[in-house]
């Protein structure tokens, strides 16, 4: 459903009965997607979900501009809670990541032969950071 022309929201709720010769089950998916256009070049989407199966909330954020032709910056949060547990449901797993992409060949043209090391947070997890790095000559 469209709130506004620049915002979309779509909440599901997926029910399953399940029938096995081990026994039977229900399971229960929620979800809502929302989206947000700043513009033609930039916006902003969320999905939260539940499941009944693992009793899991999950919620994904990202953020995209396009600042230039083929150039992205993407920000994106994500994590996964345990429901399970009394109070404020435990962290299971949880990621921040900025991404960008640039169109290198037209960089190439201009600045001539490039060396880049990216480093990205892959994970957050009890207060330790994980960090990947990549290093790529063109």
């Amino acid at each position: 459903m469209s709130i506004v022309k620049q915002w979309s929201l779509e909440p599901s709720v997926s029910v399953n009965s399940v029938h096995l010769p081990a026994g039977d089950f229900t399971t229960t998916l929620l979800r809502a997607r929302t989206d947000y256009g700043f513009s033609p070049r930039m916006f902003a989407s969320a999905l939260f979900q539940y499941s009944s199966t693992d009793k899991v909330f999950s919620s994904n954020l990202r953020f995209r501009w396009e600042y230039q032709p083929g150039g992205e910056l993407f920000v994106v949060y994500t994590d996964e809670r345990d429901t399970l547990m009394p109070g404020y449901p435990a962290l299971k797993n949880r990621a921040f990541v900025i991404k960008v992409a640039v169109q290198v060949l037209r960089l190439r043209q201009q600045l001539g032969p490039l060396e880049i090391t990216l480093r990205t947070a892959t994970s957050i997890e009890g207060g330790r950071l994980s960090l990947r790095s990549s290093h790529r000559q063109w």
